[in-house]
Parts: structure tokens; C-alpha cells; sequence
């Protein structure tokens, strides 16, 4: 196991590398060996957050089962703190950082990035060939983004909710 000044520096170099025409492989690589991590420190608030980094991370790269496998452990990590945030546990328990505080502003954007982190992996899951998994992902992401009074403005996530559920945005209207 490497120590949270490990996982952090594994972390920031990964940042330093990835954009579209980075090294992303090994961004990718730093990413989930902080996320391994930080799951193991129980330091769930980071662990999604780099496991959504390292999905986008795999999608610079075109490797969709990566992307897939990433965006899904990031939405549970993502709903994972909001219910301990439901359920009483301080913030600060879950994080590296300091100075966060436990908001309702916090908590809408965990059910944001995790709905966001659902239309990725239902993107990748169809791209995979996994269509009935995509449809499942899809449906959680478009109720998700109902939950939330909000429509997805990223293209990706919009069209894989769209392909797999046409009315997720006309029947909140």
C-alpha cells in the first residue's frame, strides 16, 4: 500500500499529464494506482474523483472498457459519499482535503457527478458492445438528472440517454 502523500503525488503528476495529446497511458497508470489508494486509506470522496479522471484518462486514449470500468466506480464512489453524507458521517472522514464542508451544494454535485460519471459509462458500455448494460446505465443517469431538475450538457452523456431513453428529456417538460 503507498501512503497518502504517494497516492497525492500520483495524483498531481497524472494531472500534469493528461490532455488530449498527453501521456494519458501513464496519467491513466497514476490515476488508478491513487484511486487504489485512496479506496484502501476509505478516502472515498478522492478515490472518485480519480477514478472519474482516469476514465477520462482511458477516453483520451480509445480504450472503452477502461472508460466504462472507471466512470461506473467512480458513480458508485460519488453516490457512496452522498449517502454517508445523508446518513450523518463528517465530510472531512471521507476526503484528503481540508477546508471542505458538508453542504447542499456538496451533495448536488456528488448526485451531478455521478449521474455525469453514468452517461459516460453508459457511452462506453455501448461502444463495448455491452447494449443492454448501456440501456441500464442510461436509464439510472436520465432519473438521476430528473432527481436534479437538469439536463446534461455535455454531447456524450446527452446522446447515450437519448439513444437509450428518448423520452428522458421530453417528459419533464
Amino acid at each position: 500500500m503507498i501512503s497518502l502523500t504517494e497516492a497525492l503525488e500520483c495524483d498531481f503528476a497524472a494531472k500534469d499529464m493528461e490532455h488530449p495529446h498527453g501521456d494519458n497511458e501513464q496519467a491513466l497508470e497514476l490515476r488508478l494506482d491513487a484511486a487504489e489508494a485512496f479506496e484502501e486509506m476509505g478516502l472515498y470522496y478522492d478515490a472518485a474523483f480519480s477514478y472519474d479522471r482516469a476514465g477520462k484518462d482511458a477516453y483520451y486514449i480509445r480504450d472503452e472498457e477502461e472508460r466504462a470500468s472507471c466512470k461506473l466506480i467512480a458513480r458508485k464512489y460519488f453516490l457512496l459519499v452522498h449517502q454517508y453524507l445523508q446518513d450523518g458521517v463528517d465530510i472531512r472522514q471521507l476526503t484528503s482535503y481540508s477546508g471542505i464542508e458538508d453542504s447542499s451544494r456538496l451533495r448536488f454535485r456528488l448526485l451531478m457527478d455521478a449521474a455525469y460519471a453514468g452517461g459516460h459509462a453508459a457511452s462506453a458500455l455501448y461502444a463495448c458492445g455491452y447494449h443492454r448494460f448501456a440501456r441500464r446505465m442510461a436509464r439510472r443517469s436520465a432519473d438521476l438528472f430528473a432527481q436534479l431538475g437538469m439536463m446534461p450538457r455535455n454531447k456524450d452523456v446527452a446522446d447515450a440517454i437519448a439513444r437509450h431513453v428518448p423520452d428522458a428529456f421530453s417528459r419533464r417538460e
